[in-house]
């Protein structure tokens, strides 16, 4: 296994390349395909075959990778990889394919997506992204002034929502950086995330690599997609119940009920992600070198713990430090919650209740349909794109995740032709529509409880 800086690795990999007598070997799709587990993975690239079964415990996406084996990972590696990762894959070279991989509607829609690369729609504007940072830290000097300085309950009101404001900012802040949407070396795109995200907000990015990672790869793919695995809370299509099997009678009553208990579940998602990105952490560190690169991880481990430590001792004692305990403890859940619904409702409208499709369905799908028919979009406004921290063009961000948020808005008319021309639907809708259409959705499931989920 290759350590070390990724130009090093670009070098060797493109050496190991140029050196291997395995590069003249032809295989057929079907070939591929029987090598689709973790410790024989075969991906195909570009036509070219890939064994990246050693490569696959080291992954800096983290189990991702998985998802994809046997399979064509063309569309999905060009658009979650920056360049240089074309180096990093190149010494994983086994061969080619015996003919051409790709549909007409692959190639068409691979077109446009170089178009897109020609006309500079994946370069960033540092100036809108300075803007977006100066707005969250406004929200963060407002909410200080307001919880530490002041102490009517009109200005706890406006601290408690300014910071919960705050936190869901970093959120997609961080979420712009880690797709590497804003520079183009991952240690520029990891610094800010860790000021902002890890310290400023208590996200930690080994957890949210873990997670959203495999989430854009397989998006609504059940055993696949780690967003909708959320049984037995909620229940995203009927098969989430099957799978889980029996369930008994408080499980069967909260399920048949989730599309009223989901909204208020929302208020509490900030608090989960935060011990989520805690314990990911801190767990026992052996866990690590089966999805992360052995050398780095220990040091990356050690820097996120450290974030984790600063952020539980500010966000703490802003509030234990300004205020009589018993109001501490009310101010700091006020906020927690507000700020659980405000980041979640955006996350909750850009899938919920799409399509939902079976495990082990990955390889039916293009990446471009899948994600088209798994995204939803919500009509833009300034505030709403705001608000939403660009994600209410979830389509054209899962279809391009690294391309900055200022310019999916641009390119939304190309891809809903796109759709259109295929035939493949485009689902955009107001903010509250959104809101209704998860509603009837869980509703939907919720009727089918009884069905699949009696106690035995």
């Amino acid at each position: 296994r290759v350590h070390g800086d990724l130009s090093l690795q670009c070098r060797l990999g493109l050496s190991a390349l140029s050196l291997s007598p395995q590069m003249s070997k032809v295989f057929t799709a079907g070939e591929v395909a029987k090598h689709n587990t973790k410790a024989d993975c075969w991906l195909i690239v570009d036509d070219d075959v890939f064994d990246v079964s050693r490569f696959v415990t080291s992954h800096p996406g983290g189990p991702v990778i998985e998802t994809y084996a046997g399979l064509d990972a063309t569309d999905v590696f060009a658009a979650m990889h920056p360049k240089y990762a074309e180096g990093m894959l190149a010494s994983y070279k086994i061969g080619r394919l015996d003919k051409p991989n790709a549909t007409p509607f692959q190639r068409e829609y691979r077109a446009l997506r170089q178009s897109f690369i020609e006309r500079g729609m994946f370069e960033s504007s540092k100036l809108f992204f300075a803007r977006v940072l100066a707005m969250s830290t406004a929200l963060l000097v407002v909410a200080v002034y307001c919880l530490a300085c002041r102490d009517e309950v009109l200005a706890r009101v406006v601290g408690g929502v300014a910071l919960a404001m705050f936190w869901q900012q970093n959120g997609w802040v961080s979420h712009d950086y880690l797709h590497y949407s804003v520079f183009k070396t991952r240690f520029s795109n990891w610094v800010l995330p860790w000021i902002y995200g890890a310290v400023g907000s208590g996200y930690t990015y080994i957890w949210w690599a873990r997670k959203h990672n495999t989430h854009h790869a397989v998006p609504n793919v059940v055993d696949g997609d780690p967003d909708i695995d959320t049984m037995p809370v909620l229940a995203w299509s009927e098969r989430n119940i099957q799978r889980k099997g029996p369930q008994g009678a408080i499980a069967r009553f909260w399920l048949k009920n989730q599309h009223i208990m989901f909204l208020p579940l929302l208020a509490f998602a900030r608090f989960s992600w935060t011990v989520q990105s805690g314990l990911t952490v801190f767990e026992d560190g052996a866990d690590y070198p089966t999805w992360r690169r052995e050398g780095k991880m220990t040091a990356w481990r050690r820097v996120e713990a450290f974030g984790q430590v600063l952020y539980w001792t500010w966000s703490l004692g802003l509030f234990f430090g300004a205020m009589p305990w018993r109001e501490a403890v009310f101010w700091y859940t006020f906020t927690q919650l507000v700020s659980g619904v405000v980041l979640a409702l955006p996350f909750v409208l850009n899938h919920s209740g799409m399509d939902v499709y079976n495990e082990g369905t990955t390889g039916e799908h293009n990446f471009f349909e899948l994600q088209a028919r798994t995204g939803r979009n919500v009509n833009p406004s300034p505030f709403v794109n705001w608000f939403t921290g660009g994600l209410n063009f979830q389509i054209e961000h899962h279809i391009y995740p690294r391309m900055p948020r200022h310019n999916t808005v641009l390119i939304a008319p190309e891809v809903r032709a796109l759709c259109a021309k295929h035939n493949i639907p485009y689902h955009s809708v107001g903010f509250f529509e959104g809101v209704a259409e998860v509603y009837r959705y869980l509703r939907g499931v919720a009727s089918k409880v009884d069905v699949h989920a009696k106690a035995a």
